[in-house]
């Protein structure tokens, strides 16, 4: 008897044949790697409008797809409802409920509508507890990871690894939370390290600041220094010292903070970026 519903089920399709009810067990064992990951993107979406989107998207895709069948829709659902209680902690539907919806439903479209509306509640106290809470926990967490580890070689999954949640929700949240992405944020945190290092010793060479701020190689961190900054390493190091010594040379007036040198007037030197400040007033 179990074989033939294992049978049955496999030859099922939403929309076209009377629903089979399998045990779950068996369902999960037909989800295949690609459709795992995209339950994987669907837990991870942010948003309750964005995963209403996405959830309905799949829905058109899965019924023009004829290899599509009652278990793989079972276990997608089933999937999906353990990858979004690990991020809610609880989500409160039950494999049976999944089993009477697919039976409920004769369109794909539908059925997946009545699971969007199942979960709308739990993305509304996710984004309330957002707006009361403030900077989420989370996205602070992974700010002091990346200050602390800056130096190491960190990948999205190296942050999904640490954190337990998908590497897409995180950078989804990061984003949100910040407005640019958790490696966007790290190159920049290299960067600004690499310019400390450059300011604070001089004799270091290149090579040695690629690879105190994360670079093995040191071609590629001065192609990435440039995009950052819009001069390669050593062109900004030049710069700076050629600063440095004008600072110097000037003998600046410390009870004024300005140049005793009229050919600057109308500018402030400063001695913490090295930088000519415009100041609206003459001395």
């Amino acid at each position: 008897m179990q074989d033939l519903l294992d049978t049955a089920a496999k030859q099922v399709r939403i929309g076209f044949n009377r629903l089979v009810i399998v045990p779950h067990e068996q369902s999960m064992s037909d989800l295949s790697q690609s459709i795992d990951e995209q339950c994987q993107q669907a837990a991870a979406v942010v948003s309750y409008s964005d995963f209403n989107v996405f959830l309905i998207n799949w829905a058109k895709d899965l019924e023009n797809n004829e290899s599509v069948m009652q278990c793989h829709i079972e276990a997608i659902l089933l999937r999906l409802t353990e990858l979004l209680s690990k991020r809610f902690k609880e989500v409160g539907i039950t494999p049976w409920e999944i089993h009477e919806w697919i039976a409920a439903n004769i369109q794909l479209q539908s059925l997946f509508q009545t699971y969007i509306e199942a979960v709308r509640e739990l993305f509304a106290d996710f984004e309330r507890s957002e707006i009361q809470g403030g900077t989420n926990e989370l996205v602070q967490s992974i700010v002091l990871y990346l200050q602390a580890h800056y130096r190491e070689a960190i990948s999205y999954e190296t942050l999904q690894d640490r954190f337990g949640y998908h590497k897409d929700y995180l950078a989804s949240l990061f984003r949100k939370v910040f407005g640019v992405s958790p490696n966007r944020f790290l190159t920049q945190l290299r960067i600004d390290k690499a310019k400390q290092f450059i300011m604070e010793q001089p004799d270091m060479s290149l090579k040695e600041i690629a690879e105190k701020v994360g670079y093995e190689d040191q071609l590629y961190f001065s192609r990435v220094f440039k995009n950052m900054t819009g001069v390669r390493p050593s062109a900004y190091r030049i710069e700076k010292i050629q600063k440095k010594n004008m600072v110097r040379s000037l003998n600046l007036n410390e009870e004024r903070g300005c140049c005793d040198c009229r050919s600057v007037v109308g500018y402030r030197l400063c001695l913490e970026c090295l930088d000519f400040c415009f100041i609206d007033t003459f001395w």
